[in-house]
């Protein structure tokens, strides 16, 4: 009745499995596909690709499509090349025979494709309407890191998964999926599923995956190790799609969703990010409060104090769902020992969610990394003696980064940055020192910069 999509126009130019967004639909497709890049590009440090659309038969047995699922892709030329079905398979194939240096590590891409499956086989109630089609859209983010650290990134890449529904205001779900669920090539996943209301169930909406040194194995794709030997990295994933599941979830175009206040409406109708902060300690107390008083339409028994709240608040700084996993956890020992919540039980219960007090180092090569990624230039480039504006401006944050957030004297800053003299360094702090001050842009930038250095 919205006029957002019609069923029978894209049956007449193709055949059923397919759908023509019109009117709004198409312009909120639109917009969700722009307001998921600039989001993961902007506030969560990803690179921005925009890949080939069809893939050669390598690229495909390198992510594990082939040879299993061959029958539900679409071939062309004999199939020697694809359609891609996923944006997974031309982003993580661009470093198949690479070998990556350490320091590059992680490699955080992002991309928009449309995907196209046969999905062989697929009948019934589950498989109409747009809750199975031949063609869709997805934002998808690759991951590419050492292996002791894959496990941790696949943490802040389901994060970051998440932080789109909640911007969105749409209420979801985290499955962690259990071994017979799991795809053959993953070796952990997680689901983000959102209620869609006219089905009356959940629908995935992100599927957040580790596959520890699998793909990397059939792609080839290595980094040096301190001692210079190769070693497979691992790759991650997550796709987002950009527009099918979560128009059937939203019931109904952006600026009808109650939940956003009418700034974060208006921007999300032209397609543009609202950038995701840390939650604040009050923000974090809300959230509490709702998922008790959640708690208690069950429960009528349960009851957290104000001062255990309170302390969940303030010591739980990750994400949302830690603050939602800390009050499952004292409903579910409040009730199987039946005694009340205090604070002792809280420390007790919820001490693995609370992260070390204890600043985290950070390293100058650390800095120049996420400098270099956040400003589309290479760490080579921050080393070297490049004078142009576009190279500038990055170091000479970087060395107000390294003066601010380490211990480092200027001359060793200056060693590390191509071997430049203190009195260099000196220019850049008080440069970008004083700019910060005037410029809010630039005052965004660096305190975005300074939030990833201590994630």
């Amino acid at each position: 009745s919205l006029g957002l999509f019609d069923f029978e126009l894209a049956t007449k130019v193709s055949s059923s499995g397919f759908v023509t967004f019109t009117g709004a639909g198409a312009r909120l497709q639109r917009a969700l596909i722009q307001f998921l890049l600039n989001l993961h590009t902007g506030a969560h440090g990803y690179r921005e690709i925009y890949p080939p659309f069809i893939v050669n038969r390598d690229a495909m047995e390198g992510t594990g499509q082939l040879p299993k699922f061959e029958d539900d892709l679409y071939g062309l030329e004999d199939n020697a090349f694809f359609l891609a079905p996923t944006a997974e398979v031309p982003v993580t194939n661009l470093y198949r025979e690479e070998i990556v240096k350490a320091e590059d590590l992680p490699i955080k891409l992002a991309a928009y494709t449309p995907c196209f499956r046969r999905e062989a086989g697929a009948a019934g109630r589950e498989s109409r309407g747009m809750i199975r089609m031949h063609q869709f859209d997805k934002v998808e983010l690759v991951n590419i890191t050492r292996p002791e650290e894959s496990f941790a990134q696949l943490e802040r890449l389901t994060a970051e998964a998440e932080k789109v529904l909640q911007l969105l205001g749409l209420h979801y779900r985290v499955i962690e999926l259990c071994t017979g669920d799991l795809g053959f090539s993953a070796a952990k996943t997680y689901d983000i599923e959102v209620w869609a209301p006219g089905h009356g169930a959940y629908l995935e909406v992100s599927s957040c995956s580790n596959f520890t040194d699998y793909q990397a194995r059939r792609m080839r794709l290595r980094y040096k190790d301190e001692e210079g030997k190769n070693q497979f990295c691992h790759t991650l994933n997550a796709l987002i799609d950009a527009g099918r599941q979560v128009v059937i979830a939203a019931d109904r175009p952006p600026a009808d969703l109650e939940s956003l206040d009418d700034r974060v409406r208006s921007r999300l109708a032209g397609g543009l990010v609202v950038e995701m902060g840390s939650l604040g300690e009050e923000l974090r107390l809300g959230i509490l409060r709702s998922r008790v008083a959640a708690a208690r339409v069950h429960h009528a028994s349960f009851d957290v104090p104000d001062q255990v709240l309170e302390y969940l608040a303030r010591t739980i700084t990750h994400n949302g769902r830690d603050l939602e996993g800390a009050v499952n956890r004292l409903l579910a020992h409040s009730k199987l020992n039946a005694q009340p919540v205090t604070l002792e039980m809280a420390e007790r219960e919820v001490r693995d969610l609370i992260r070390p007090q204890e600043p985290k180092r950070i390293k100058i090569e650390d800095i120049q990394r996420v400098v270099a990624r956040q400003y589309n230039v290479s760490r080579a480039d921050l080393l070297s003696s490049r004078r142009t504006a576009n190279v500038v401006r990055p170091r000479q944050v970087a060395m107000y980064l390294a003066k601010t957030l380490t211990l480092r004297s200027l001359p060793e800053i200056g060693r590390r940055f191509g071997g430049r003299d203190h009195t260099t360094v000196l220019h850049a702090v008080r440069k970008i020192e004083a700019l910060v001050s005037k410029d809010t842009a630039l005052c965004d930038e660096v305190e975005l910069l300074k939030r990833q250095l201590q994630e």
